[in-house]
């Protein structure tokens, strides 16, 4: 087994490996694909690190910026 360096979401796309936010807030779980959102970030003209995806991502439900990120393998 190894280890992956997982700094960046576009780290998380070239390993296949998506994000599940978790609302601190409210408690909604959405998987996002890491593909997508390093696409949108780099639109955006946006950094990629992890700390600016937390920056930018806001709950559907509630409205609160405060996710909670956990990496999920793609089925």
């Amino acid at each position: 087994m190894g280890w992956k360096r997982l700094d960046t979401i576009s780290d998380y796309a070239r390993h296949g490996i998506d994000l599940r936010a978790t609302c601190e807030q409210c408690g909604r779980a959405v998987v996002i694909a890491s593909l997508a959102l390093s696409l949108e970030m780099q639109r955006r003209n946006l950094p990629r690190d992890l700390d600016a995806v937390r920056r930018v991502l806001r709950c559907e439900g509630c409205g609160s910026k405060r996710p909670h990120l956990v990496p999920v393998m793609r089925e």
